[in-house]
């Protein structure tokens, strides 16, 4: 289980239906590009968002040509995103020289981070998701072609240039996740100088998918760049969509092959790998990231999920 395996028969939908707000729906609000969400916790410490509807006034016509020159005059526009069932997701566009003022909503910005419980899972992935999008048309305010200011494409979930017509469509970035295994043992890391990220405790390697590389390929990179030791065997085990790095994570178990003596490569990224067993490992699964449940069912074999929270 993952933080985007929904509850209750939830569904999340791509479908761009880009209608005006209705009462239950979410504003999912960020302070500008930085990791703060607009939002308050609930008294089992559950997270809440805003209801979109609040921010009516800055909803407009997606059809209204001048939907962008009225919005800047207000400091932004409510933009829609997508929908999980039946409750639609939103977030801001900052426009113009205005600084909209969000007091009213009786919430503030937070750090937006696993501090915060990540439940409901429909409005902790729905806010993630939303990050991601928001973070996207936020760098495409203007064309990267011809300079012109970019308008949110009334029929699809893409901006378009108002001068020369380009397309933009959300930017997903191909990340692997590897689970070495050997002698009944996992091979586990420990990031250097990712403390505020939450990368201080040990993880799984990692890393971009490079131009021109195929999965494979990238996990065989990494893992010799990471641990110097040479993948065989790599079974692919699911993947993630992560909207904190607008990513897609493909996670793999391999094998190795030969000497499985660790030797750093990239040690400026990596402060330590080490080989552990199940006993050693720490890490508590909690149901949210691909690495956390890769990590537990090593640990706890196939029957992992009856074990969250240890």
């Amino acid at each position: 289980m993952m933080i985007q395996d929904l509850e209750n028969n939830e569904r999340f939908s791509t479908d761009y239906l880009n209608t005006a707000p209705k009462k239950g729906d979410f504003a999912a609000i960020f302070k500008t590009v930085e990791r703060e969400i607009l939002m308050d916790t609930a008294a089992d410490g559950s997270m809440l968002l805003p209801d979109a509807t609040e921010f009516a006034d800055y909803w407009f016509d997606p059809d209204d040509a001048d939907a962008d020159k009225k919005a800047a005059e207000k400091g932004g526009r409510l933009v829609y995103l997508f929908t999980i069932t039946e409750t639609s997701f939103y977030t801001f566009i900052y426009m113009g020289d205005v600084t909209p003022d969000f007091s009213f909503t009786g919430m503030e910005f937070r750090p937006f981070n696993f501090d915060i419980l990540p439940v409901p899972r429909k409005v902790f992935f729905g806010a993630e998701t939303a990050f991601q999008l928001a973070g996207w048309l936020h760098d495409n305010r203007h064309c990267g072609r011809c300079g012109a200011p970019m308008t949110v494409h009334p029929k699809m979930r893409c901006v378009r240039c108002t001068e020369c017509k380009n397309m933009v469509f959300p930017r997903i970035n191909p990340t692997v996740i590897i689970a070495p295994v050997h002698d009944d043992k996992i091979l586990m890391i420990r990031y250097r100088g990712r403390e505020e990220d939450g990368y201080a405790g040990t993880a799984l390697i990692a890393g971009f998918v490079e131009i021109g590389e195929t999965i494979e390929d990238a996990v065989k990179r990494e893992v010799m760049e990471e641990s110097g030791l040479v993948a065989t065997n790599i079974r692919y085990y699911k993947s993630q969509p992560w909207g904190f790095g607008a990513n897609l994570i493909f996670g793999a178990f391999c094998d190795i092959e030969g000497s499985a003596e660790i030797n750093i490569h990239d040690t400026n990224e990596i402060a330590e790998a080490a080989w552990l067993t199940r006993d050693e490992i720490h890490k508590k699964y909690n149901g949210v990231s691909i690495t956390n449940e890769m990590v537990a069912r090593f640990k706890f074999g196939e029957d992992f999920e009856n074990h969250l929270g240890e």
